[in-house]
């Protein structure tokens, strides 16, 4: 078990709780799990532009192909600043994006299919009013 997860013999998950680990890594694991149990086939990661977000996106990429075998596709926004600003011009978030591939990937079919499921990774907490 590592560090601030869940020992699932002690404490069951329950499907209207959310819980997060301190790792970004695992947690991006973790996201990509739980979708693929929820049956999503098309996820979306939104990331920041930075390293971190493209080491998080690859990571869940990874994962998500160990289980579905299909590509996720990843959106980048410069930082919460401008993601706040895009949002607050009602110009939003379009859920598109472009394929991550990694180096294993068998499936590399780019179709503009619908996103049923959004992931969205953020350096820092933003505040909500």
């Amino acid at each position: 078990m590592k560090l601030n997860e869940l020992d699932n013999d002690k404490m069951p998950l329950k499907n209207n709780v959310s819980y997060f680990s301190l790792s970004p890594e695992d947690e991006a694991v973790n996201a990509a799990r739980h979708m693929g149990k929820k049956g999503k086939q098309v996820p979306l990661i939104l990331i920041p532009s930075s390293p971190f977000g493209e080491r998080i996106a690859n990571i869940f990429a990874q994962e998500w192909q160990k289980l579905k075998q299909t590509p996720v596709r990843q959106q980048s926004f410069g930082n919460i600043d401008s993601l706040k600003a895009r949002t607050a011009q009602n110009t939003g978030i379009q859920m598109i994006g472009t394929s991550i591939v990694i180096a294993e990937q068998q499936n590399t079919n780019d179709t503009a299919e619908a996103i049923d499921a959004v992931y969205i990774l953020s350096p820092q907490v933003m505040n909500c009013h």
